[in-house]
C-alpha cells in the first residue's frame, strides 16, 4: 500500500471573518492511500483555535505514517493511522476518510 500528501492552498473570493479573525485562504492537507490502482482520499482542515495547522500536520506526516499492508479489518487499520496523528483531530478525520474511501472501493461498497 502506498500513502502520500499534498496540500493546496483555497483561496477565498472574499475575506472570511469571524469575531476571532479573517482569512482570505486556507491551507488544507489531502491524504491518499493507494491499494491495486484504487486511492482512498482524505481531508485535514486544521483549526487553530484547536491548535492544530498545516505546519503541525506537515510535520507529523514528514516524520513518517507506517501504514498497514492489510485493510481487511477496517476498525485497526483506522486505529493503527489515527494513534499516529499526535492527536491532531484533522489528521485523524483525514486519514478515517481515506481509509473509509479505500475500504469502500475495495469491498465495492
Amino acid at each position: 500500500m502506498q500513502f502520500y500528501f499534498e496540500t493546496h492552498r483555497i483561496e477565498c473570493t472574499h475575506p472570511f471573518g469571524i469575531s476571532r479573525s479573517t482569512h482570505s485562504f486556507y491551507d488544507i492537507v489531502f491524504v491518499y492511500l493507494e491499494l491495486n490502482g484504487l486511492v482512498g482520499r482524505g481531508e485535514a482542515a486544521p483549526s487553530n483555535r484547536y491548535n492544530e495547522s498545516t505546519e503541525r500536520i506537515l510535520s507529523v506526516l514528514s516524520k513518517g505514517i507506517t501504514v498497514p499492508e492489510n485493510i481487511n479489518n477496517i476498525h485497526e487499520f483506522s486505529t493503527h493511522l489515527s494513534n499516529q496523528c499526535e492527536n491532531i483531530k484533522a489528521l485523524e478525520v483525514a486519514f478515517s476518510m481515506a481509509s473509509l474511501d479505500l475500504w469502500c472501493q475495495i469491498n465495492q461498497k
